[in-house]
């Protein structure tokens, strides 16, 4: 009886086909236009690969690979924080702060408690011109930039600013762990600074940046929010670059690329 009514289920399908009149071609699906190409495949590929990354995180191409994959990791916390790594039995010795040396390091803390990343965050809101970014998690970091006001292009930028300002504290972070460097509250900016200018006007459908219009914007930013004066009790604590005569690259990177 099983066959039979297989046997029936197939002979219905095959009649409901409805063949129209000229030779048989190829169609390809997942485009409208029904032609394969190249393009198409690979988007296809991306949309598939990327369907379910776990969260609603935000890719941004205006800024390194690498940025981005630093600001995805976080969002699923992935990120091999003191903390974490302890919780799988990996000795490192501590899970104290690198930068505060009180609290226990993990994203939560690294990235927005800590007074460093404070620093960052306040300066980041006050030079873009944006509300304070008031946040408790990481998560609150990754999302500020979806209820910025303005168009989507600059909220596309704050976005990119923001996850070079994450890059440059991890990175900054790692080289008072590998390199023994001491933490500079004003060799996080300037680099946020300089990076951020180096990868968006190179990378973005922006026009007409420039960096004397950028370092300027920001110079003018510091004097009309007294910055200088609301970070004198923090760059107290820790060693600025001017004081260990420290010269970065950076502004070099800067000219190179824009001469490019």
């Amino acid at each position: 009886m099983e066959e039979l009514a297989d046997l029936q289920n197939m002979s219905a399908v095959f009649l409901s086909v409805m063949l129209g009149i000229g030779e048989d071609r190829w169609v390809w699906e997942p485009d409208d236009s029904a032609v394969f190409s190249v393009k198409s495949l690979k988007r296809t590929l991306q949309l598939n690969r990327f369907a379910n990354l776990g969260n609603d995180f935000v890719w941004n191409n205006w800024i390194l690979i690498k940025m981005n994959f630093l600001a995805w990791r976080l969002s699923l916390d992935r990120v091999p924080m003191l903390v974490a790594l302890a919780r799988r039995n990996v000795n490192t010795g501590q899970i104290r702060c690198s930068f505060c040396g009180v609290y226990d390091e993990d994203a939560d803390h690294l990235f927005v408690g800590c007074d460093v990343a404070q620093c960052v965050w306040n300066f980041v809101s006050q030079w873009c011109r944006i509300s304070s970014i008031f946040a408790f998690r990481i998560k609150d970091i990754l999302d500020w930039h979806k209820y910025v006001k303005g168009c989507g292009k600059w909220r596309k930028l704050v976005y990119a600013i923001m996850q070079v300002a994450l890059w440059v504290v991890w990175r900054s972070r790692n080289d008072v762990i590998f390199n023994s460097k001491e933490v500079s509250i004003d060799r996080i900016l300037n680099e946020i600074k300089h990076l951020a200018f180096l990868w968006i006007s190179n990378r973005s459908n922006l026009r007409g940046i420039t960096w004397e219009e950028w370092s300027v914007q920001k110079k003018a930013n510091k004097r009309q929010h007294g910055v200088v004066n609301e970070y004198s009790e923090i760059e107290n604590k820790y060693p600025s670059i001017e004081n260990h005569g420290e010269k970065s690259n950076l502004e070099l990177e800067v000219r190179e690329a824009k001469a490019n």
